[in-house]
């Protein structure tokens, strides 16, 4: 019985280090994250480019991935523009899975 509750203890441990980790410190800066998607931005009637609308829960920046707050724009590790919105990642394990299918994660939010 202590094996099994031992075995048991490792493998929630180990999954707790699979899941997002806290990126990298970066060093001070004023320039907008990496996108990791197109980066395109959609125009607006008189032909300028506007800025896309960031995704937030709650009023604050949210990662669809994680499902959770995303201290600030500076502090995502990347982003992804997606039907005129803006969806920034807390960590480096979320940009890849949500380019690979967007709508996975997007639909899991409903509309405002």
């Amino acid at each position: 019985m202590k094996l099994f509750i031992g075995v048991m203890l490792a493998l929630v441990a180990g999954a707790a280090l699979v899941g997002c980790s806290p990126a990298a410190p970066a060093e001070e800066t004023t320039t907008p994250p990496a996108t990791t998607g197109s980066g395109e931005t959609s125009k607006t009637d008189g032909g300028a480019t506007a800025e896309p609308v960031a995704f937030k829960k709650d009023g604050k920046l949210w990662c669809p991935v994680m499902d959770q707050e995303v201290e600030s724009v500076e502090k995502a590790v990347g982003y992804q523009d997606v039907d005129g919105v803006r969806y920034y990642f807390c960590c480096a394990g979320c940009p890849e899975p949500f380019k690979e299918d967007p709508n996975k994660y997007i639909s899991k939010f409903p509309k405002s």
